[in-house]
């Protein structure tokens, strides 16, 4: 193959090629001392061996001819050198793309996993999940402190075999259900752990637990603790209890009447009242006609009327109330006669109560909010104040530091809150600063109503603890 192949026209020429002897001839390439030899059979021109030195320059006579570029091969190569040049490099970029793909999917599932643990965890309520085979595999923190039990002792046990009391409650057939695909709301149950000695009240909701291709693998359970619910549904129905009887029992007419107008109780005493009295409507003559116009003041905030009413040859007094969570009506039908004996007995209870208040060897006062509304001559005698240097000033007066005043406070109206008296030893101080150790008791005027105010009484036991 000639070393210079040109494409296209000729090029013949002798040209002459300087090379350097190294030790012997130098070669040109094989198929170059060919075409000498062929052209050149005797050698004619050529110099002996040995006739050059080392180094020495060499004329050499080259004829060039041009041949056809012989590259049939050389483009399919490239061409195939290129595609995988360029398959190797989307290869390597779409491994590349899908590492960075599953790293940020790994990363996305490790913060919904936080999320979700930091919502089970923070949650204010029960978090319970089982497997198909009704173990425990999520505990929460609000379990744990409900039950007292941690969520180690819990994880994988049988649900039934670790709370009894969810068979006796057929929690069970409620779990079968969810496991099924329904979503159902259980009873309000009582709840005992033996391990811990905890007990109160529950109640749940239950669903199925599915996993990413909507396959139940599970129950979710949300519990709710309702102790505190049960306990005043029980306490409004002992009220309850406790004011019917009350009711049967009244020598008043008491009747309970809706928005609609219609009697829905009427004790024995109106029943008897009405017979006594021959009236056609019965107990229903007991409601004033203007009921309806008291409904509407009542909306307005009105909430208690009285209205006389002539019956026969009777006058009545009916007291009517409208409770702020009832749409009804409650009437008491006095008597004037009765009403009048019970406001004459109401004022001779008043002036006892004043004689007593002025008479009484200890000192007595009223306070709401804990400022002083009322005070007696010996509780004045005491403190060494003027009753119009009391009134209307905070009882912080009465004590000889702010550390005292709060801690009293606090003492006093936690016990009356749990006995509806709050007895306590405090200290007082004198108009002169002279330091009295007095036993202190209170109680609330109305209990149902803190705003009442509380009375209370003073007793100096500065001697006796001498």
């Amino acid at each position: 193959m000639p070393i210079f192949p040109w494409e296209g026209g000729g090029l013949s020429r002798n040209l002459p090629i300087p090379f350097r002897v190294r030790n012997r001839l130098a070669r040109v390439g094989d198929s170059h001392r060919k075409n000498i030899r062929e052209e050149n059979p005797a050698g004619k021109g050529l110099e002996p061996p040995g006739s050059r030195q080392e180094n020495d320059s060499l004329p050499i006579g080259m004829t060039m001819h041009p041949e056809p570029l012989q590259c049939n091969y050389l483009f399919p190569l490239l061409l195939i050198l290129g595609v995988m040049a360029s398959l190797v490099a989307y290869l390597f970029l779409r491994r590349a793309r899908v590492e960075k793909l599953a790293r940020a999917r790994e990363a996305e599932l490790r913060e919904s996993e936080q999320f979700n643990r930091e919502v089970i965890s923070g949650a204010r309520e029960g978090i319970i999940v089982y497997d198909r085979d009704l173990r425990y595999r999520v505990w929460n923190p609000y379990m744990e402190a409900l039950t007292g039990l941690p969520a180690s002792q819990v994880l994988g046990r049988y649900a039934l075999d670790l709370f009894p009391y969810l068979r006796e409650n057929r929690v069970d057939d409620l779990l079968r259900r969810a496991l099924a695909g329904e979503t159902v709301a259980g009873p309000d149950m009582r709840y005992r752990v033996s391990l811990t000695g905890r007990s109160g009240w529950v109640s749940g909701i239950f669903g199925p637990h599915r996993n990413a291709r909507g396959e139940i693998i599970g129950v979710i359970g949300i519990v709710r603790e309702i102790s505190e619910r049960k306990q005043q549904e029980e306490a409004l129905r002992e009220s309850e209890e406790r004011y019917r009887q009350l009711v049967e029992v009244s020598s008043e007419a008491m009747l309970l009447r809706n928005a609609e107008g219609k009697i829905i109780y009427a004790n024995p005493a109106a029943r008897e009242a009405a017979e006594r009295l021959g009236l056609p409507q019965g107990p229903a003559a007991f409601v004033p006609p203007e009921l309806i116009a008291l409904f509407q003041q009542s909306r307005e905030g009105c909430r208690q009327h009285d209205v006389d009413l002539q019956l026969g040859e009777e006058t009545y007094t009916v007291f009517v109330s409208f409770p702020h969570d009832l749409p009804t009506a409650r009437l008491y039908a006095l008597p004037i006669t009765g009403r009048r004996r019970a406001e004459a007995a109401l004022r001779e209870r008043e002036a006892r109560l004043a004689s007593i208040f002025a008479a009484a060897p200890l000192g007595i006062g009223l306070v709401q909010h804990r400022i002083l509304k009322e005070v007696n001559h010996c509780l004045c005698r005491l403190l060494g104040y003027e009753p119009e240097e009391l009134l209307g000033r905070s009882s912080r007066i009465l004590y000889p530091s702010q550390e005292e005043f709060q801690r009293v406070g606090e003492e006093k109206y936690r016990r009356m809150a749990s006995s509806g008296v709050g007895a306590v030893v405090t200290r007082w101080q004198r108009k002169d600063g002279r330091i009295l150790d007095i036993y202190l008791s209170s109680s609330p005027l109305n209990p149902d109503d803190p705003e009442a105010g509380t009375t209370f009484t003073a007793l100096d036991i500065t001697e006796l603890k001498r």
